[in-house]
């Protein structure tokens, strides 16, 4: 007996009307010389007629000249860079094989791709079409999130971004400033770090994620921790009192935030806070020769708008005005009659 059920077969030659030829099926049954197959497709047979039980169609009876056993196939495709080649097994042996060739000097323009090479060999090996080929895999597009971002730093308020307000790159990357403008690019793109550098600087995006000692945060939720969280507040991270809660400081009043109470500037930095009043060394280079209070060639010092004169007074000390000094160019203003100073730069 040459086959028993379970064999796997090929039909070689079409049999009594049907066209087996090339259909692939499973030996159900022996009976003398006639083999019951249960084909793969439906070959417009029976359902085993009694004999074995398959789908309407599949089972039909042949001889064994009709059949052979289906031995192990593969498609073996290698490549040495130029030349791809696909060979087709039945068992260890080659029965078909096909190549093509990649030509150097298009590679400017199409780079040698092992893939592309490998859709024409088969292609060719077998005349099927490799429908995928030179054509960008359907991959699932990853869903493009909008971007919450801080503004740090007004840019013309009220027409583009207004200093403490939260705005947003939509999927796209584009914001809508104050007066309803889309921004003229997208965020984070190279076009809009170059070209508006002034509005980018003064976006800072928020993150949801743990805050570190030293990171700024932005309180989006009040929680349950009092009246020192107010919506929108910026405060600075002091510690981590335990998993899941912060301190921050800010006025110099402690208040705690749980990690949902916030979201992270990142990246933020904030520039140093300059003076509101004139802090420096000067020397006075000149005066009106009865001013006891300032000598030529002495050195004074500005401590938050005020300097001590020769006669210890707190100066400016006028009663009709004695606010403090904001910068240098107003000290000389300030001492009218002939006073004059230099910055000493130390």
């Amino acid at each position: 007996m040459k086959y028993k059920p379970g064999d796997r077969i090929i039909g070689i030659k079409d049999y009594g009307g049907k066209k087996i030829k090339g259909q692939m099926g499973t030996v159900r049954t022996v009976i003398n010389a006639s083999i019951g197959v249960e084909w793969d497709n439906d070959v417009k047979g029976h359902d085993g007629n009694g004999y074995f039980k398959c789908a309407i169609g599949h089972g039909y009876i042949v001889g064994e000249d009709c059949i052979d056993f289906l031995k192990p196939s593969k498609i073996l495709i290698t490549t040495d860079g130029t030349t791809t080649l696909a060979r087709l097994y039945e068992g260890k042996k080659v029965i078909k094989s096909a190549k093509v060739k990649y030509n150097p000097a298009d590679a400017s323009t199409f780079p040698f791709a092992f893939t592309e090479g490998a859709g024409w060999a088969f292609e060719k090996l077998t005349g099927l079409t490799v429908e995928h080929r030179n054509k960008t895999e359907n991959k699932p597009v990853e869903a493009k999130e909008t971007v919450k971002l801080y503004c740090v730093k007004g840019v013309t308020p009220g027409r583009r971004l207004t200093k403490g307000q939260t705005y947003e790159a939509d999927c796209d990357g584009y914001i809508t400033y104050d007066n309803g403008d889309k921004s003229s690019c997208a965020y984070g793109s190279d076009q809009w770090k170059n070209a508006i550098t002034s509005i980018s600087s003064s976006l800072v995006p928020l993150v949801k994620r743990p805050a570190k000692v030293g990171e700024y945060i932005c309180i989006v939720n009040k929680g349950y921790h009092g009246p020192e969280l107010v919506l929108g507040d910026i405060h600075c991270v002091t510690k981590e009192i335990r998993k899941g809660c912060i301190t921050t400081d800010k006025n110099n009043t402690f208040c705690g935030a749980e990690h949902n109470d916030y979201l992270v500037l990142d990246g933020y930095t904030p520039e140093p806070e300059k003076p509101e009043y004139y802090n420096g060394k000067v020397v006075c280079i000149g005066n009106i020769g009865v001013d006891t209070h300032w000598t030529v060639g002495k050195v004074y010092e500005f401590k938050d708008g005020y300097a001590t004169t020769n006669n210890g007074i707190k100066s400016p000390s006028d009663s009709f005005d004695n606010s403090p000094i904001t910068s240098f160019e107003q000290i000389e203003k300030r001492y009218c009659g002939g006073n004059k100073f230099i910055e000493y730069k130390e």
